[in-house]
């Protein structure tokens, strides 16, 4: 070895990683589309502002499943 020594610097980060999926959507949507609709887009909105406020993300949103 020559005499350089490199230091490192190592960044640890906790990740976490949740799936969800509304339980009863195709019912719930057959029952009353436009509030149903209303409410997850509104869960996911809050969702969204909780995962943005600790530097997370929302990756992929699929019907009822996030």
């Amino acid at each position: 070895m020559s005499g350089h020594s490199k230091k490192t610097t190592v960044r640890r980060q906790l990740g976490a990683v949740l799936f969800a999926d509304v339980v009863g959507y195709a019912r719930l949507m057959g029952n009353d589309e436009i509030d149903t609709y209303s409410a997850l887009k509104s869960l996911l909105e809050e969702l969204e502002t909780a995962c943005n406020a600790h530097d997370g993300q929302v990756v992929a949103v699929r019907g009822d499943g996030f």
